[in-house]
């Protein structure tokens, strides 16, 4: 197996995304363990890297020349992943340093290290497990917020529309409603997801609130 395959099964095993299992989300892990296509797992070390360095990295030793403008689609689609799985720390060195300054680096967690050390033993699956259950998997977490809230809308035509979002983007659904079906249909999309998603929140005992503030 090459270093990318490895990469992509190490993601793949420690619950990323199917949106990070790719030739990019791959090289930045081997950047940001610094292995080269001739190293060893066991090996593994904890560069801290800019995303400038992790392209020029990539480009060096896994002959991958992204254009320059790619640095907000690895930083955006691979490094926040990485961050939110707990693979990666931003700015261990100084954890006052602002994210937009061009200074700001990133390094795996010893953690993750820990594990990625382990790829080709036999305790490599254990690792994965462990790592998981202590931090939780990226691709289940994402999954859960899409099934949050579902409210089904029926249209005119009798088809069911759904919406998962409780606010960002419920505005392009009564849109897209009010495109096909017109205002008042859209109206009633959104007065039924209002509904809903009022019912979806906890219920709060005042008794028990006025307590708590006492």
């Amino acid at each position: 197996m090459t270093k990318r395959e490895d990469a992509l099964e190490i993601l793949k095993s420690l619950g990323l995304p199917k949106q990070q299992q790719n030739e990019r989300s791959c090289l930045t892990l081997l950047a940001l363990a610094g292995l080269k296509e001739n190293g060893q797992w066991k090996n593994v070390d904890r560069p801290l890297l800019r995303v400038w360095d992790v392209m020029d990295w990539m480009r060096d030793h896994y002959r991958k020349d992204y254009a320059a403008n790619s640095r907000e689609t690895i930083r955006r689609h691979t490094i926040h992943q990485f961050e939110q799985a707990r693979l990666i720390d931003r700015n261990p060195d100084d954890p006052t340093r602002p994210t937009n300054s061009g200074a700001t680096v990133y390094q795996l967690t010893p953690e993750a290290a820990a594990v990625l050390k382990r790829f080709g033993k036999r305790e490599f699956s254990k690792k994965c497990e462990a790592f998981i259950e202590r931090f939780g998997s990226l691709s289940e977490a994402y999954q859960r917020s899409r099934d949050v809230v579902k409210v089904p809308v029926t249209l005119p035509d009798g088809a069911q529309a759904h919406t998962a979002c409780a606010a960002f983007g419920l505005e392009r659904f009564a849109y897209a409603i009010m495109a096909r079906h017109g205002v008042s249909s859209a109206l009633d999309a959104l007065a039924t997801c209002e509904s809903k998603l009022f019912e979806s929140l906890p219920t709060v005992n005042p008794t028990k609130a006025n307590q708590a503030k006492e």
